[in-house]
């Protein structure tokens, strides 16, 4: 994916800072990616934190930011899940809060809560048009179905989205800890996607209170 999505998401500085914080470093083309922001507006932003002395700036083939301590490892794994926001964006699921947390091994995941446009996918599914018509033309008063219309073509739903990633085939075996969230999975290439089938294989009814329920998305 080399066209980034820019969505024209207004810069919220508190959640900037947040972000930059519990990453313990975050590429620039990182932040862009996840924030979905013009470029220019987020270096801006970032050269005033820097200047007020909030955020530090160093490069490893290229800029990053940090607050005290960076990790390299984090910093890629984090680039990767960005990539995953940035298909979201393109299939029409769109970010309201990003949030960088620590995962039960200590390594670094996003909690995004998502979007679905109505508009988008009432314009692309014909099967969300068919039903959206037929519970319009259900509502008996005309004021209902303004508010109706206004909602398919607004906001459809919101859920929340748990991105994490692997970067080593040694890793502990992924799984997800919670039936509230959408959990998806980035892998740097199809070479893991075994070892994540192996895991899966491991997983019945049987035994779900002895091993952790793995589920999700393999990106």
């Amino acid at each position: 994916m080399d066209t980034l999505f820019v969505n024209n998401r207004a810069i919220d500085s508190e959640e900037l800072i947040d972000i930059i914080i519990n990453a313990n470093g975050i590429y620039e083309n990182t932040l862009i990616k996840l924030l979905q922001c013009n470029r220019i507006s987020l270096e801006a932003r970032l050269k005033t934190l820097k200047k007020n002395k909030i955020i530090s700036r160093g490069k490893s083939n290229k800029h990053f930011y940090y607050i005290d301590r960076y990790n390299l490892k984090h910093m890629k794994e984090l680039d990767l899940q960005a990539m995953v926001v940035q298909y979201l964006v393109s299939i029409g699921l769109y970010t309201n809060k990003i949030q960088v947390i620590d995962s039960l091994d200590k390594n670094k995941q996003l909690y995004i809560s998502v979007f679905a446009s109505g508009k988008y996918n009432y314009k692309n599914d014909e099967a969300i048009k068919k039903l959206a018509n037929k519970r319009v033309n259900q509502l008996s008063s005309e004021e209902g179905r303004k508010y109706f219309s206004q909602f398919i073509i607004n906001e459809l739903t919101k859920f929340p989205i748990r991105l994490s990633s692997l970067s080593d085939k040694l890793q502990e075996r992924y799984y997800t800890n919670s039936i509230d969230t959408v959990d998806i999975l980035a892998l740097p290439n199809k070479e893991f996607i075994p070892a994540i089938q192996s895991n899966l294989a491991d997983v019945s009814f049987r035994n779900l209170k002895k091993i952790p329920l793995l589920s999700g998305m393999i990106f």
